[in-house]
């Protein structure tokens, strides 16, 4: 067929990118594509640089918007450090400052995310419901080499009181007649007040998405 006959778009690209020539016969290269114009219909091509089409899987979207910010947070910060890793492959003054200026909007990127997470009181811990008091301040040692105490383990966590719980031998802890389903509470609170909590949060979310939903 003679579509079978018509280069990908990813080889096509790769074919513009090392002839040389200026703007104007760019696109007049890329108007006699027959692709260009009976595939996309004239719209932009939804596909990566690989030729890769666009599907909806890429999207990563919880449905919680904490979960959603802290997510675009760690993007972010993944697309800053690609670009500062490719700084390392060109001489290019050109191209060292395009990269210099997508790695920056990354920062400028996380810093909005950041600001919005902030904005959104209470955000921890993610989502409405909060965890089990047994465990919500327990550390594991799962190590099997020297043991390293740190903030992530001792001392006071991310909440407004507590410390942390440090179960030096977890297997020990398990093996226990009841194992961990009479492991005492590591939470400062009760459950009556994490029920309490989680109804408060749970009406707060409601009514904040109820007033964002358009009426009519």
């Amino acid at each position: 067929m003679a579509s079978s006959r018509i280069p990908s778009r990813s080889i096509q690209w790769r074919n513009w990118r090392t002839r040389k020539g200026t703007k104007e016969q760019l696109i007049h290269q890329a108007l006699q594509i027959l692709n260009f114009w009976f595939c996309p219909l004239g719209d932009g091509l939804s596909r990566d640089s690989n030729g890769v089409p666009w599907i909806g899987s890429l999207v990563n979207a919880n449905g919680d918007l904490t979960v959603d910010l802290l997510s675009d947070i760690a993007a972010e910060s993944c697309a800053k450090i690609v670009y500062q890793y490719l700084m390392k492959f060109t001489d290019d003054p050109l191209v060292q400052k395009s990269l210099r200026f997508c790695m920056t909007r990354e920062i400028a990127h996380f810093q909005m995310f950041s600001a919005a997470l902030a904005n959104i009181q209470p955000n921890f811990p993610p989502g409405v419901r909060h965890g089990d008091r047994r465990f919500t301040h327990a550390y594991f040692n799962m190590s099997n080499g020297a043991d390293i105490r740190g903030p992530w383990n001792q001392g006071s966590g991310p909440w407004a009181e507590g410390e942390w719980t440090y179960v030096e031998d977890p297997i020990a802890t398990v093996r226990q007649p009841q194992g961990l389903t009479e492991m005492r509470e590591t939470a400062p609170y009760s459950e009556c007040e994490v029920e309490t909590a989680n109804k408060k949060l749970a009406k707060l979310r409601h009514t904040e998405v109820s007033q964002a939903v358009p009426k009519g």
